[in-house]
């Protein structure tokens, strides 16, 4: 397998020399392992498709993604450390070669190292002091590797310990590398930009190069031997800069009349006669900046508020009816549009409209007190001097842009601006900067975001799936994401959102947002954007999350679990059913078993008291009956032996053994026995059902001791109805001797006793 080098062109060489050379420069910077790189011997620069760059360096290999440094050695897998060269695949994995012909593989969070023969072909050192190549490492003092970034910058490196180089590019601002550090102020004279630095000033002529000038300058004013050039700073005669302490709103030009203030004390100066006269000023103190409203009117900004240069030559307070304007002012203006522009040191900047004093807001990072000046150009734009930048405002008061280090600029501290022509000049407290404004394009490039990792209780996960799947077992979620820039990485913005618990845009404090609680199971949507500084917003990254649920939650646990339930109910219910089913049949058996018993001490005694009666005939000689009753009581005995074997008989069989067995006791009483059976026609005698010889004890009872202890006989009757829907009532009466005279008898009846006995078995 060959490995082929990055290919070094002789321009990029000729522009490292250049840079090189120019050490000084403002805008290049040298990144070292002080800021985080790995080693300051970086042989090969490379960025990946996200964004990131990598460093090859002779100690690992380090990934930059404009915040910080990830560096790669031996405990990420990464067994040699000199790395020369480095390539991304169509797969996305970063391959390392290393000078022991060693291909490590990087891909989302590991690290790999292939198995295969290598050759290493066409590497290169240049000399970067006479742009010459050689093949050979050690031919030259230098191995140089150069990239452009996918926002057009320029990266270089070198293996003589100087680290990594950074070169911003800026097509719109220029920095003029002769005036750093050292500049006061700058004014426009005669359509003319002049700066002034500590000794002396600067004129921009019409190549727009900087020349020194000794010529004497006659207007706009004199006082003695020095000028005053639009009220910025005073220049001599001979091209020195003679009170540079004095600021853009200390001097005033009103009528050939110059006002200056000194000591918090305020003086007219009539250059003509020489005379300066101090003015009457309340209070003595807090006396901030002159202005001129467009009525020519002199103004003055106080830390109690605006004051107006009356008939009187004295300067009185000026009533106005706004809080905004009678407190603490720093500096006033006017431009055609708004009339009064002021500064103020609680409210900012506000202005005078329709006859009412607003506040103008700008930008949610700019606070009142970072505002130190403004300057309203011929255009009626105005421009605040603060100290995060220079802000650009329209004649509509709309904002237009902001001006930092992030799109040029040499500091954020701005010291003054001019506007001459289509630039802006700008004193920085790093030098001076010249801005192309109106073909200023903002930073349309939208950035490139992503998840660098997740990180699920202490499990760390690099560069994530779009799609995950989360346990239930982890607490917490943390969510890192970055959007890559290296110009101004500072200036970028971020807002994250989950779809289903926060549909609205939050802002993000950090590039990192941690879940101390984990939502309930279910699918959701983690999105996250970043603006770039310029408002230009990137497409939002979305990452799929499935929070799992526990195994109690999920829906084939709950189905198990309830189809398990219902087996064991089922199990237990069936259990008890066949247990209460067979205590029933037993219970019903023994009930059985002891009616029959009952029955067969009863069937004996019926028949025992039949046989007397056909022996009482047969004593008597009466034949004829004697055969009559016997047959009789062979179709009652045949009845009886079979209804006994049955738990239960229709009543209308009970009642057809019953009047046999009454036709039989009445052939042996003779006229001595009546009886009735009576049934009520709504009885179902047919339907309701009994056990057999249930009834028949209780009217033989009363027939042998109701009816025949009694003088002439008596009658039996036997009454049946229903009682309820449920239950029938057997009614048995009989006019004997009655209950109390059968119990002096001392006879006891055994038919009613086993009956009862039955009844009670069978009523449980």
């Amino acid at each position: 397998m060959k490995f082929n080098s990055l290919k070094i062109f002789i321009p990029i060489c000729l522009l490292v020399q250049s840079i090189f050379g120019q050490v000084n420069s403002p805008y290049l910077k040298n990144i070292t392992t002080e800021d985080g790189l790995v080693s300051n011997t970086v042989h090969v620069i490379y960025q990946d498709n996200l964004g990131y760059i990598w460093f090859g360096t002779d100690n690992g290999v380090s990934r930059f993604d404009g915040y910080e440094f990830v560096n790669f050695s031996i405990e990420s897998g990464l067994l040699d450390f000199d790395i020369i060269a480095i390539k991304e695949d169509d797969q996305g994995r970063v391959l390392l070669l290393s000078s022991e012909d060693n291909i490590f593989s990087y891909y989302k969070g590991e690290m790999t190292q292939f198995e295969s023969s290598l050759t290493v072909s066409n590497m290169f050192s240049v000399n970067t002091n006479t742009g010459s190549a050689d093949n050979s490492l050690n031919a030259t003092e230098e191995v140089v590797s150069s990239i452009s970034d996918y926002e057009g910058s320029y990266w270089f490196s070198t293996v003589n310990n100087d680290g990594v180089y950074y070169l911003p590019i800026y097509p719109n601002v220029e920095v003029n590398l002769l005036l750093v550090n050292k500049i006061r102020g700058l004014t426009l004279f005669n359509d003319e930009l002049i700066v002034g630095e500590e000794n002396e000033c600067y004129f921009l002529d019409k190549k727009e190069k900087f020349t020194t000038s000794n010529t004497e300058i006659k207007e706009p004013v004199f006082i003695e031997d020095k000028l005053y050039l639009n009220s910025k700073f005073i220049y001599s005669h001979n091209g020195k800069l003679v009170n540079p302490s004095i600021s853009s709103n200390d001097v005033l030009i009103v009528d050939e009349k110059l006002y200056v203030i000194s000591d918090n004390k305020v003086i007219e100066v009539h250059p003509k006669n020489k005379k300066a006269t101090q003015l009457s000023v309340s209070p003595t103190t807090g006396i901030h900046a002159l202005g001129l409203n467009l009525n020519n009117e002199v103004l003055l900004a106080t830390d109690n508020g605006l004051y107006h240069l009356d008939n009187s030559n004295r300067f009185v307070k000026k009533e106005i009816a706004s809080e905004f304007l009678n407190r603490e002012i720093i500096a006033i203006g006017y431009n055609k549009s708004t009339s009064l522009v002021a500064l103020t040191k609680r409210y900012g900047l506000v202005f005078e409209k329709d006859g009412t004093i607003q506040t103008l807001k700008i930008d949610d990072k700019l606070k009142p007190n970072q505002i130190k000046d403004f300057y309203i150009d011929k255009n009626n734009h105005i421009w605040l001097k603060t100290i995060i930048g220079l802000y650009q405002i329209n004649e509509r008061l709309q904002f237009v842009r902001k001006y930092t280090t992030k799109n040029g600029l040499l500091a954020n501290n701005i010291l003054d601006v001019e506007i001459l022509g289509e630039r802006a000049y700008v004193v920085t407290e790093n030098g001076l900067n010249s801005i192309d404004y109106n073909n200023f394009d903002n930073d349309t490039i939208p950035l490139k975001i992503h998840i660098p990792y997740i990180r699920l209780d202490n499990d760390k996960v690099e560069f994530p799936k779009r799609n995950i799947e989360i346990d239930p077992q982890y607490s917490y979620l943390t969510i890192s994401f970055t959007g890559i820039n290296y110009k101004a990485s500072s200036d970028i913005h971020y807002q994250y959102k989950i779809n289903g618990i926060h549909d609205e845009w939050i802002d993000a404090k950090e590039k990192k947002v941690q879940f101390t609680s984990l939502p309930p199971s279910g699918d959701y949507v983690f999105e996250v954007k970043a603006h770039n500084g310029d408002g230009v917003w990137s497409e939002p990254y979305r990452l799929n999350m499935t929070f799992l649920s526990p195994f109690y939650k999920t829906a084939w646990f709950i189905i198990g679990m309830t189809l398990l339930s219902i087996l064991i109910v089922w199990f237990i219910v069936r259990t008890l059913y066949k247990r209460k089913v067979k205590t029933q049949k037993l219970r019903a058996d023994l009930l059985q078993l002891e009616g029959k018993a009952l029955q067969s001490q009863m069937n004996p005694h019926f028949v025992f008291n039949a046989l007397n009666s056909i022996q009482s005939f047969i004593a008597t000689g009466d034949t004829f009956n004697s055969e009559i009753y016997l047959a009789k009581f062979s179709e009652l005995l045949r009845k009886t032996l079979n209804n006994s074997r049955e738990n239960t008989i229709e009543l209308s069989k009970e009642i057809e053994v019953l009047k046999m067995y009454l036709e039989l006791e009445k052939m042996r009483f003779g006229d001595r026995l009546d009886y009735e059976i009576s049934v009520d026609n709504d009885v179902e005698t047919d339907l309701v059902k009994i056990p057999p010889m249930l009834i028949q004890p209780f009217i033989e009872n009363a027939i042998l001791h109701g009816i025949s202890p009694k003088q002439g006989g008596g009658k039996v009757s036997l009454t049946i109805k229903n009682e309820n829907l449920e239950s029938i009532q057997c009614i048995i009466l009989d006019d004997g001797v009655g209950r109390s005279e059968a119990k002096n008898n001392g006879h006891v009846s055994l038919g009613t006793k086993i009956v009862q006995k039955r009844l009670s078995i069978l009523g449980g």
